[in-house]
């Protein structure tokens, strides 16, 4: 995936159901951030997760694949 410039205030608002675990999880992640000296919203966080698992199933052979959609059927389900 190249990367691509996007203009601030442009997006398209959804809303995200976070589990509690998953909504922690997003709060280290901005912790982590902040560790290092950067604030970063949590739809800045969520967006650059969502973009990195994109690269990652693209570049995915058919076997893995498989398993991330069994393991994405879980989390469906709600199991961890």
């Amino acid at each position: 995936m190249t990367q691509q410039q996007t203009k601030r205030r442009t997006g398209h608002q959804y809303h995200l159901n976070l589990d509690d675990i998953t909504y922690s999880a997003l709060g280290a992640c901005q912790q982590a951030y902040a560790s290092y000296g950067h604030n970063f919203s949590n739809s800045v966080i969520t967006r650059r997760a969502l973009r990195a698992l994109l690269e990652k199933l693209e570049a995915m052979p058919e076997r893995v694949m498989e398993q991330e959609i069994m393991f994405t059927k879980r989390a469906a389900k709600g199991v961890l």
